[in-house]
């Protein structure tokens, strides 16, 4: 299974450049990535809904609870210096279109879920960006 299904490139200021990769989770056997076009009168300027959910395991392989969360904090420390961007960053996408886009004013939610009993929660991300025109 691939690891890096999606990436998001800062496009300004001091971190210009910088990478953020993520693997998105899958449900039923697809990878959870949706985009949306909008069709909204002027002066907006949102052309998509991009919504995601990334998963926090490392590789989708299952790691112990202590590993698992310091993934989950690292994660969350991405999404919110990509958040925190004023300046629209770069994703590259499921099917490797580069988007402009803009996290939405809504962040990300962490969610848990337990797939079977006594088996680790896995951690899932959900993500809402604007692509702009």
């Amino acid at each position: 299974m691939r690891q890096d299904d999606v990436e998001f490139i800062i496009n300004a200021g001091e971190s210009k450049g910088k990478r953020y990769r993520f693997t998105l989770a899958a449900k039923d056997g697809e990878k959870q990535w949706s985009v949306t076009p909008r069709f909204e009168p002027a002066p907006s300027i949102i052309k998509e809904k991009v919504e995601m959910v990334l998963t926090a395991r490392e590789g989708n392989i299952p790691v112990s609870g202590a590993v698992e969360l310091k993934l989950i904090s690292k994660l969350l420390e991405q999404l919110r210096a990509i958040s925190l961007e004023i300046t629209p960053s770069t994703l590259i996408g499921l099917d490797k279109i580069e988007r402009s886009v803009q996290v939405d004013e809504d962040g990300y939610t962490l969610v848990s879920t337990i797939r079977e009993a006594n088996k680790e929660p896995e951690y899932l991300i959900n993500l809402t960006c604007w692509s702009l025109y």
